[in-house]
């Protein structure tokens, strides 16, 4: 989740501008939600999380932030 600042902070934005945030996990899903909650604070972004059996490939992590990022 701390590399997740460094995207925030290139963007200009902070966590109060993510709309959305769907993780795709193989396992530790219950370690996930406390990380998660402990990340956004306050701030309720909606979110899911999606156990699948396996990454394409064994180095891959995947995730999908959504931004609000307030500019028009």
């Amino acid at each position: 989740m701390e590399n997740l600042d460094g995207v925030l902070k290139g963007l200009g934005v902070a966590r109060s501008n993510i709309a959305e945030i769907e993780i795709f996990l193989t396992e530790h899903f219950e370690q996930c939600v406390v990380l998660n909650k402990q990340y956004v604070g306050d701030h309720l972004p909606a979110g899911t999380l999606i156990g699948v059996s396996g990454r394409i490939k064994s180095n891959e992590r995947a995730g999908l932030l959504k931004i609000n990022s307030g500019k028009q």
